[in-house]
């Protein structure tokens, strides 16, 4: 984390946080996305009640504008019709925050929006890395110029910087999972792509819903419901192929879902998630049984 010291405004005890929400979405039929997302937002408040943000785009317009608000407090707080209304665009991400690396400042809110060489990107975190600080010494002795104190910048500028030797900028985000270690989901938004990616070990959760000729990316599927649009699966990770970090991403270019864009990558992936899985359950199981054991839980019938 690019901060270790503990925040005065982070509660600190044994509760459960659950970080942040993180909500994507393409509307193929070109309507507006910005009133769509802040209700997803608002089905992951639970998730982030520090600040949150929406960022949104026209993929036939104006190759590079991107409309975007975001502030302290809750998503009915932060969000009015005066400042939703001129929120135009038929693709955006949109980002709850719980802060765990990072002040809780309007700085290091999401989601992040970057102009460089290629265009614009706007990126929705959750999670945390294992290698931020040295990842981002190395950017500041590159000449990177920081604005926020969080995890996210150093994804943001690893996509970018991968984004000027790749082709694409899903192939651009595959590449920067590559550098990164830790436990996260993003969505990655660009003038016409949406990306979705989760780490090697699918820590973080990302599903991915759809609603008539739009296409959803969300932490839970309680957003999906809140909107009204059907689970489709999750974003796809997987230890043994690299690309399976990114998994999933959406272009006009597809009339459906694509799956993991690598050579036989389904059964390499699917043999090997059932070996981790069953390892897993091996593990889970002696543990529970040890927890019960020593720390019984007595339910009372009525």
């Amino acid at each position: 984390m690019s901060d270790n010291r503990i925040n005065k405004n982070q509660p600190v005890g044994d509760e459960l946080h659950e970080e942040c929400g993180v909500f994507g979405m393409y509307d193929f039929d070109g309507g507006d996305v910005a009133s769509t997302i802040y209700y997803g937002l608002f089905a992951l408040q639970h998730r982030g009640q520090e600040s949150c943000g929406i960022a949104v785009s026209e993929t036939n317009g104006p190759k590079g504008k991107v409309t975007s608000y975001k502030g302290m407090g809750l998503v009915n707080e932060v969000f009015t019709e005066e400042n939703l209304e001129p929120m135009h665009g038929d693709i955006g991400v949109g980002h709850v925050r719980y802060s765990t690396a990072g002040a809780s400042t309007r700085e290091n809110a999401q989601p992040l929006v970057l102009n460089y060489v290629k265009g614009t990107l706007a990126l929705a975190h959750n999670g945390n890395l294992i290698n931020a600080a040295e990842l981002r010494h190395d950017l500041e002795y590159t000449g990177a110029i920081f604005q926020t104190t969080i995890d996210s910048e150093v994804i943001a500028y690893h996509i970018a910087r991968e984004r000027l030797k790749s082709s694409t900028v899903e192939e651009a985000v595959g590449r920067a999972c590559r550098k990164i270690k830790g436990a996260y989901s993003l969505v990655v938004m660009s003038p016409r792509k949406l990306v979705g990616a989760r780490d090697p070990y699918g820590f973080k959760p990302l599903c991915i819903g759809k609603r008539d000729n739009a296409y959803i990316l969300a932490s839970e599927t309680c957003a999906l419901d809140t909107i009204g649009a059907e689970y489709v699966r999750d974003v796809l990770c997987s230890l043994n192929l690299w690309w399976d970090c990114i998994a999933f991403f959406i272009s006009k270019c597809f009339s459906k879902i694509p799956e993991v864009r690598v050579s036989s990558a389904r059964i390499k992936s699917t043999s090997f998630r059932t070996l981790i899985a069953r390892k897993v359950m091996s593990s889970r199981f002696p543990t529970g049984v040890g927890t019960t054991y020593n720390f019984p839980i007595y339910f009372l019938l009525r």
